[in-house]
C-alpha cells in the first residue's frame, strides 16, 4: 500500500468516526443500516470499538425483532 493510500485510508476512517460520534452526542441512536445510509459505514462496529477506546461509554443494545445492535452514549455524558 503506497503512502498516499495509506493517507487516503486513514482519512476516511476519521471521517466515519466522527460522523458516527457527531451522531450520538446528538442523541441519536446508531444502528448498521443508518451507519450505511447516512454515512457509508459498513462496519459500524469498527467504528463504534475505535470509539469506547477513546473512552466513549457507547451502551449496545439489540433489537430482538431484526437482530440489529443499537448503540447510545450515556445519558448527559459530554466528551
Amino acid at each position: 500500500m503506497t503512502q498516499a493510500q495509506q493517507q487516503l485510508d486513514l482519512f476516511k476512517r476519521r471521517r466515519q468516526q466522527d460522523a458516527i460520534a457527531a451522531d450520538l452526542l446528538s442523541g441519536h441512536a446508531v444502528d448498521s443500516v443508518h451507519a450505511a445510509q447516512q454515512h457509508g459505514v459498513w462496519r459500524l462496529s469498527g467504528v463504534i470499538y475505535r470509539l469506547r477506546r477513546q473512552g466513549w461509554p457507547i451502551i449496545a443494545r439489540r433489537d430482538h425483532q431484526n437482530g440489529l445492535a443499537r448503540y447510545s452514549l450515556q445519558k448527559g455524558w459530554n466528551p
